[in-house]
C-alpha cells in the first residue's frame, strides 16, 4: 500500500519497501516457476528454486562466521535494503524491470551461503559448482524456449507493479531478441510501407521499432494495425503457436509467420506511426471517455476474424463480445492484446459484430485471415 507525504501545494506518494523486497524476491521466483516456464516443468522448477534458497539461508550462520564473507554479506545486505527504500521514495507503484535491481544482491547472499557449505564441505564443493552452473544456464533456457512459441502466461497486473504479484496470469505474446532482429532485416528490405497487424504489430511497437532503426535507420516505413485504405503490404502478425491453435499454419516458424498475410484488412482506414521515442510514456496516455463501440461486416464461414488492441497498455481497451449472425461467439484465441473468432458453421455470408469498450476505435485493429491453402 502506498504511504503519502504532503508539502505545501505538492503531494508525494511513496512505495512500500516490504512489499516491493517481497513482491521483487518471492514474487519474481514465482513468476518464474509458475508462469515462464513449460507446465510440465513448474512443480520440479519450484522444488529447485525452495532448496537452494533453504541451503543458502541454513547456512548463512556459517558464513557470517567468516570475516570475509560477513563483509560481503553486510554488503549485499545494505544493498537490498538501499534497492528496496530507493524504489519506495521513485514512485507508488513499482513495475517488474525496476525490481531487477534487488536480484543482485539477492543472488550474492545465496552464493555465499553456497560457498560457506562448499568451505565447511570440500568434497561436495564440485557438485555445487555443477549444481549452480545448472540453475544459471537451465532457467533462461527454459524461457527462451517457452518464448520460441509466442506466448507466455504472465500476471499482467504484476507488469505494472509487483505488490499484485499473485495476480493470475492470462496470455501475453513475446517475441526473442533474434527474431525482432530477423524481423528489423526483413521489413528494411521491402520497397514500400509495411503494416504490422494483431501480436507482432504490438510487440514491434513496444520495442519502438529498434531493429529498423539499427539497420536501415527509420521507422516511417512500417505502420501498426489498420491501413485498410493504405497501399501497404500487411503481415497478419500471429505467433506460431497462434496459428497452430487457429489451424491457419500448423508448425509454422517465426520466420513462416513474419511473412503471412491477412485476406482483408477491415479496420481502420489508416496505420499508426511508430513512436520516436524521445517522451515517456511512449504514446499518450489518452483521459477519453470509454464507451462501448461496434464494428459489423460480412465474412465467409472459413475466414478467422482477428481483433487487437495494440496499445491496450496505454488506454485500457476491453474486448467484450462478438456476434457471428446474431450468436455470440467464444473466442477461438484470446490473449491480453488480440481475439480470435470463427465460425465455420454459420451460413454465408457470415455477418459478424465486434463489440470493443474504448475511447480511441481508430486504435482498433481488425483483419481477417485463412489457412494459405483454402
Amino acid at each position: 500500500m502506498a504511504q503519502g507525504a504532503r508539502l505545501p501545494g505538492i503531494e508525494i506518494s511513496f512505495g512500500n519497501p516490504w512489499q516491493i523486497l517481497v513482491g521483487g524476491v518471492v514474487g519474481g521466483a514465482a513468476l518464474l516457476s509458475d508462469h515462464l516456464v513449460d507446465p510440465g516443468w513448474q512443480a520440479a522448477v519450484r522444488v529447485v528454486l525452495l532448496a537452494a534458497a533453504a541451503v543458502a539461508l541454513c547456512a548463512a550462520p556459517l558464513a557470517w562466521r567468516e570475516v570475509r564473507l560477513r563483509r560481503a554479506m553486510d554488503f549485499c545486505l545494505l544493498a537490498l535494503v538501499l534497492g528496496c527504500v530507493g524504489l519506495a521514495l521513485l514512485r507508488e507503484r513499482t513495475p517488474f524491470y525496476m525490481a531487477l535491481l534487488l536480484w543482485p544482491p539477492v543472488a550474492g547472499l545465496m552464493a555465499l551461503g553456497w560457498h560457506a557449505v562448499a568451505l565447511q564441505f570440500p568434497r561436495g564443493k564440485a557438485a555445487l559448482f555443477a549444481l549452480g552452473w545448472v540453475l544459471a544456464v537451465a532457467g533462461p533456457g527454459m524461457i527462451i524456449l517457452r518464448a520460441q512459441q509466442g506466448f507466455m502466461q504472465v500476471p499482467t497486473a504484476a507488469l505494472f507493479d509487483i505488490a499484485n504479484w499473485r495476480a493470475p496470469g492470462d496470455p501475453k505474446a513475446l517475441l526473442p531478441a533474434w527474431h525482432l532482429d530477423r524481423l528489423g532485416h526483413e521489413l528494411c528490405e521491402q520497397p514500400g510501407r509495411v503494416v504490422l497487424h494483431a501480436e507482432l504489430g504490438a510487440l514491434f511497437d513496444a520495442a519502438l521499432g529498434l531493429s529498423t532503426r539499427l539497420q536501415c535507420g527509420q521507422t516511417s516505413r512500417v505502420g501498426i494495425g489498420g491501413g485498410a485504405e493504405e497501399a501497404a503490404t500487411h503481415r497478419l502478425g500471429l505467433p506460431p503457436i497462434a496459428l497452430s491453435r487457429l489451424g491457419l499454419r500448423d508448425g509454422a516458424t517465426w520466420s513462416q509467420a513474419f511473412r503471412l498475410q491477412p485476406r482483408r484488412v477491415i479496420a481502420p482506414a489508416t496505420s499508426a506511426s511508430i513512436p520516436d521515442g524521445m517522451r515517456y510514456p511512449f504514446r499518450l496516455q489518452h483521459s477519453v471517455p470509454q464507451q462501448v463501440h461496434a464494428w459489423e461486416f460480412d465474412a465467409e464461414p472459413d475466414e478467422t476474424i482477428v481483433l487487437t488492441t495494440p496499445f491496450r497498455p496505454y488506454h485500457r481497451a476491453q474486448h467484450l463480445d462478438a456476434y457471428a449472425n446474431g450468436q455470440r461467439q467464444a473466442p477461438r484465441l484470446a490473449s491480453y492484446a488480440t481475439s480470435a473468432f470463427r465460425c465455420e458453421s454459420c451460413r454465408a455470408p457470415v455477418h459478424w459484430r465486434l463489440e470493443v469498450r474504448t475511447g480511441l476505435p481508430e486504435q482498433v485493429d481488425i483483419v481477417t485471415a485463412v489457412a494459405p491453402d483454402r
